[in-house]
């Protein structure tokens, strides 16, 4: 089963300044590990800023959902 979050619009759009890279994406990696290894990934859609971030383990979809949805 996919569990599916969607980052708030105030998250959505926000890069870090140092490296150009979505926070909550950046975020993701560091907490849950390399996307193809750790079974998550995102769909943006483009020019809406609207990013939906889908894991295969649900508690991490909880984690994800309680800091940036």
């Amino acid at each position: 089963m996919v569990y599916s979050v969607t980052a708030s619009q105030e998250y959505a759009m926000m890069y870090r300044t140092d490296t150009g890279v979505l926070v909550t994406w950046n975020w993701c990696k560091e907490t849950f590990g390399d996307p193809q290894e750790a079974g998550w990934w995102y769909d943006d859609v483009i020019g809406h800023g609207i990013r939906t971030f889908h894991f295969n383990n649900e508690a991490d979809a909880v984690l994800f959902a309680l800091k940036w949805a």
